[in-house]
């Protein structure tokens, strides 16, 4: 029985040394080479075997070979790759349905899109010695549920549309979250990024919408608009705040102006130190946004789109604006509804002008908001114009002032009908006037001469259409009539205002409105005596420093006439009442020192015998300040405007100098 069981197999081995080898090679459907010193093969099962060393050849969009061959092929559903395998191709293994992979520790690299929609994949292991992971590596491996990243350099979107992926640590020694690193990682809730990482890209969380916890390093010192849709992480608001710095608002992009009930108010809450950047990007629900005194930083593209913003305040703790230069289109790019841009008066570094934005010295116009509309007379002093200042300006007309040298910043404004340039310019930048197709005339205070010297960069093509013309008398944009357009130019009190102006004694009753008809009040003359005043001191008294919280805009300048005499208690209550002729010599009289006034003349006043203010009508009007109404009458109780004032004020400045 053994010899003849030896026997059978005996024969059976003969047989098989018979068979010729690629018999058993019929289970390989495909093969071939995959890098200098890699080969492939491909089985009818799915199996495709890596064999050789060094590094994997790179390829395109359609996968690598295993995928395009001219023969019908199986799904990939199983990887072997060799130990001394050093780097994974481009776009290699797409589109695989593999469950699982391991990859050798000699794997040095792996490609963009490597990995992207092998959607069965669960888990695969990421080398210690991984130098680099290339963008999209495992982009849109749905099933994806764990991983370690090693401390390699990594690419933008490497984890994007992991969807299970729920268990992420990073190693000790990286140094960044790429952009959009886990966007739309919607299982993952929680992360530790570790010591050491330095900035957090745009996008690296957008729509982590499970995401409730997550650890931000101190060594983190640049994070941009990375947290979009983070609904887990924002408060009750939809603010995304953490250690200090708010990141993003989680806005409807369907909200309209038009609409107020689809517009929200943001209040910031307290303890909030930088506002990151593109933190409320897009967000055009927002009509309003409250800054907190201590924010020190918003980051540049911070109100990026916010369509509907109608004004913002930035408060005198801000240090910095935007990436920390003078381009700030980013800032407010496209905010078509920003009429105002508001600065605190403590700020150290930026101020506003009727709501345009400035450097603190006044010589920098750093952005027009893009809501204003009419003629801009932009303020002397002024030397410099900022890059896109005027982006997207609904402006009809710009004056630009003389000391400009270099002209700048007016671009896309389909508004503008004309532009005034002052001679001093010397040089038009590139794209300084651009794109402002509608702009029909520009008025040029010198010669054809003079205009053609100017250096002149790659403007608008257009704007050899424009009609130039020469000549023109230059703007002074300190003029009154150019600060409030209620005062017309030429106006019999204007020079008397500019004066009165000018020296900083008497105000608008809006930024842009003098009110010159109006009857005075008692509120509004306290300012002036208490400027009058002060204007005298050695030591001028600082009225903004000594404002308290609620009080009336009046009260401090009330306070300072009581504590100097000027006034005592008789008008008490009286602050909104309108001043007579009478009570105007009481204030003014006592506002200056009997050294301040020379008898200019001989007055007659018949109407103001036993007054109880005929000392200070006398002492004014010897002293040239006040007159008459005419036939010896100085008509005590009767009212004055605000023009009136003005003249009084101008009187009184000429005694004193």
């Amino acid at each position: 029985m053994k010899k003849r069981l030896l026997t059978f197999c005996l024969a059976i081995a003969l047989i098989l040394v018979s068979v010729p080898a690629n018999i058993f090679a019929a289970d390989i459907v495909d093969s071939g080479s995959c890098g200098d010193n890699l080969t492939w093969t491909l089985d009818r099962n799915g199996t495709l075997t890596i064999s050789g060393s060094g590094a994997m050849w790179d390829y395109q969009r359609a996968g690598g070979p295993w995928r395009t061959g001219d023969n019908p092929q199986p799904d990939v559903t199983a990887l072997i790759l060799p130990n001394g395998l050093t780097s994974i191709g481009t776009f290699a293994f797409r589109d695989c349905v593999f469950t699982s992979v391991t990859l050798p520790e000699s794997v040095e690299s792996i490609g963009e899109l490597a990995f992207w929609d092998c959607e069965k994949l669960v888990s695969i292991n990421l080398p210690k010695n991984l130098r680099r992971i290339g963008d999209d590596a495992f982009s849109g491996c749905q099933s994806l549920q764990s991983i370690h990243i090693p401390a390699a350099s990594l690419g933008s979107g490497i984890f994007a549309h992991c969807y299970a992926l729920s268990n992420v640590t990073i190693a000790d020694g990286a140094t960044a979250i790429p952009p959009s690193m886990f966007a739309y990682c919607s299982s993952l809730t929680s992360l530790v990024i570790p010591s050491g990482v330095t900035s957090i890209g745009a996008g690296a969380f957008d729509y982590c919408t499970s995401l409730t916890s997550l650890v931000i390093p101190d060594s983190v010192t640049t994070i941009e608009n990375a947290f979009a849709k983070c609904s887990g992480l924002a408060n009750k608001d939809g603010l995304i705040i953490m250690n200090g710095r708010l990141f993003s608002f989680c806005e409807n992009k369907d909200a309209s102006p038009k609409d107020p009930e689809t517009l929200v108010d943001i209040i910031i809450p307290e303890g909030v130190k930088t506002i990151e950047k593109g933190a409320f990007q897009w967000c055009g629900s927002v009509r309003s946004i409250r800054i907190p005194e201590g924010v020190t930083m918003i980051g540049n593209g911070a109100f990026y789109c916010c369509g509907a913003l109608e004004s913002i305040t930035i408060p005198d703790s801000v240090k910095q604006l935007g990436p920390g230069d003078d381009d700030l289109s980013d800032m407010f790019y496209m905010c078509e509804s920003l009429k105002s841009i508001k600065v605190g008066s403590g700020n150290s570094g930026y101020k506003d002008i009727d709501g345009v934005l400035f450097n603190k010295a006044g010589t920098e116009l750093l952005v027009c908001p893009a809501g204003r509309t009419g003629e801009y007379i932009i303020p002397g002093g002024v030397t410099k114009i900022a890059p896109n200042a005027f982006f997207d300006s609904k402006v009809t007309s710009i004056v630009i002032p003389e000391g400009v040298t270099v002209l700048d910043g007016i671009s896309w404004c389909y508004s503008l009908k004309s532009i005034t340039i002052p001679r001093s310019v010397t040089k038009i930048e590139e794209f300084g006037i651009y794109n402002c197709e509608y702009l029909d005339d520009i008025y040029y205070c010198g010669t054809a001469a003079d205009w053609n010297a100017i250096e002149k960069g790659d403007t608008d093509p257009d704007l050899s259409k424009v009609k130039i013309h020469f000549n023109t008398a230059p703007v002074d944009p300190n003029a009154v009539e150019n600060i409030f357009k209620d005062v017309p130019a030429g106006a019999w009190y204007a020079k008397f205002l500019q004066k009165a102006y000018d020296s900083k004694i008497i105000a608008g009753t809006s930024a842009t409105t003098y009110a010159p008809t109006a009857n005075l009040n008692h509120g509004q003359i306290m300012v002036m005596a208490a400027n009058l005043h002060s204007r005298q001191k050695q030591d001028k008294y600082d009225f903004q420093a000594n404002k308290k919280a609620g009080d009336a805009w009046y009260q401090v300048f009330e306070d300072y006439c009581k504590a100097e005499g000027i006034i005592d208690g008789r008008f008490d209550g009286a602050e909104t009442r309108n001043v007579t002729r009478e009570e105007m010599a009481y204030y003014f009289a006592n506002t200056l020192t009997d050294s301040s006034y020379k008898n200019k003349k001989t007055v007659e006043l018949n109407d103001i015998a036993g007054n109880p203010y005929e000392e200070e009508i006398v002492k004014l009007a010897k002293a040239d300040i006040v007159g008459g109404k005419g036939e010896g009458k100085y008509d005590p109780s009767g009212l004055i405007t605000r023009a009136e004032a003005a003249v009084f004020i101008s009187n009184i400045l000429d005694a004193i100098e």
